[in-house]
């Protein structure tokens, strides 16, 4: 009873040692990592937004990405089920990409609201002056001419 005890905490030990996944070959580093699965997000998102745009240059996200970082999808892949079998490392990938995402997020907002301002004070300012001179508020449309097919002389 005592050897079998034995054995099984030594082979315990020895799986422990052991990686879940190999390295693979070949080996995409962790920065690199993150900078590709944040342009497949962010070309998957532009995809989905301006799939016409993309369409009329003939551009293909994902191989877009592939070509840009000299990869294919087999080793993005097995990088994947590399870091996916290291938990803390591919939480931290994937927060960075996430992060990476919102900061990019927050930044098109921001424009989108300082537009949205500029619009709003543009319509503003026209109010404002038709308040102020009266002469505008009577202004009137100028009368329909008529229609240059009654004015033809057979």
């Amino acid at each position: 009873m005592i050897r079998v005890l034995v054995i099984g905490i030594c082979l315990s030990l020895l799986s422990c040692s052991t990686p879940a996944v190999e390295k693979p070959d070949p080996f995409i580093e962790k920065e690199q990592m993150i900078n590709i699965l944040y342009d497949i997000s962010l070309l998957n998102a532009v995809s989905n937004s301006k799939k016409d745009y993309l369409k009329q240059r003939g551009i293909v996200p994902i191989k877009t990405v592939y070509q840009w970082y000299g990869v294919d999808s087999l080793s993005i892949s097995r990088n994947d089920v590399y870091y996916a079998s290291k938990p803390k490392v591919y939480r931290e990938i994937y927060k960075r990409v996430n992060d990476s995402l919102e900061a990019i997020k927050d930044v098109y907002d921001e424009g989108v609201r300082l537009e949205l301002l500029k619009r709003k004070d543009s319509v503003d300012n026209s109010k404002s002056k038709t308040e102020l001179d009266p002469k505008i508020q009577d202004r009137k449309a100028p009368p329909k001419r008529p229609s240059m097919s009654n004015n033809r002389q057979n």
